[in-house]
């Protein structure tokens, strides 16, 4: 009996393991597959005008990085000190790697909050990766992409609260600091969540977690505060000056011509759905767009 007990939970183990390395492989080959095809040259706006030079000549470049979010930036620099491995090989092997882990992250969302089995989640992680909105971001917004998965990944296990383990839950507030600290606009919805979700629930380490992470992204605001409002005057700028090649009918357009077909279907979902922490990102993104 003890024989077969381990056996069984040698399969399930095995099982646990399999679907989830089948969409992290998916993901990495799918993300890889550009970064190969374009060597030796990078890939993305950001990566040429920013990661690059400022790994390139760190010390240099420090002075206007340190006012931007610079978490991921230091990230990389570590890791290319650390290792001596070539900066260009360090950023395209990282955003390879998020992109797989923000795959496992829509798995863990579609098996644990969706409550679908193992090839319903297979099929949303493919079905979400393969995005063109998703792909353009993973191209050269690489920090938006790591805020953007450790979020989706804290609100997962959030969501779960209290049925989930205490060591996850320790693990949450570090993760969402570090979340808030790679980028502003994921900052900014993190925080938002948090707070409306412990709100709502009134659980009371889900407000200790929204809280420590609400002041430690403020204090970011404030140390990057010259450089948000000078963006915000330049922008104003530009704005008078220079003619936009785009309306917002030309955006709507857009809109629909790459997620209109999703929008019928995911009305419908929302509406069935009882989880309410995915429906607060939802509204707060409907209305920042």
């Amino acid at each position: 009996m003890h024989k077969v007990s381990i056996l069984k939970s040698y399969k399930s183990t095995i099982t646990a393991v399999k679907y989830p390395l089948i969409v992290f492989s998916i993901a990495i080959s799918l993300r890889s597959i550009t970064e190969i095809l374009a060597l030796p040259y990078p890939i993305g706006y950001d990566v040429i005008n920013y990661y690059l030079p400022s790994l390139v000549n760190f010390d240099n470049h420090w002075t206007s990085a340190s006012n931007q979010f610079p978490l991921y930036l230091l990230l990389l620099h570590t890791i290319t000190s650390v290792l001596q491995i070539h900066p260009r090989i360090v950023i395209s092997a990282s955003v390879v790697l998020i992109f797989g882990l923000f795959s496992l992250v829509i798995y863990s969302i579609a098996r644990n909050i969706f409550h679908l089995n193992s090839f319903q989640s297979i099929f949303v992680s493919i079905f979400v990766i393969f995005q063109v909105s998703l792909l353009r971001t993973s191209w050269d917004l690489h920090k938006d992409m790591l805020g953007l998965t450790i979020t989706l990944f804290c609100l997962s296990c959030v969501s779960r609260f209290p049925n989930i383990s205490k060591r996850i839950m320790f693990a949450i507030l570090p993760l969402s600091i570090i979340s808030v600290l790679s980028d502003r606009m994921i900052g900014f919805l993190l925080s938002s969540v948090l707070i409306i979700y412990s709100l709502i629930t009134r659980e009371r380490q889900i407000a200790i977690i929204a809280i420590a992470t609400s002041i430690i992204f403020v204090v970011a605001l404030i140390a990057n505060f010259e450089i948000i409002r000078n963006n915000i005057i330049i922008g104003n700028v530009e704005n008078k000056t220079i003619q936009q090649p785009y309306t917002a009918l030309n955006l709507v357009i857009l809109f629909l011509l790459m997620s209109g077909i999703l929008v019928p279907t995911g009305v419908i979902g929302v509406m069935k759905s009882r989880n309410i922490i995915l429906k607060i990102p939802l509204i707060i993104s409907l209305l920042g767009s």
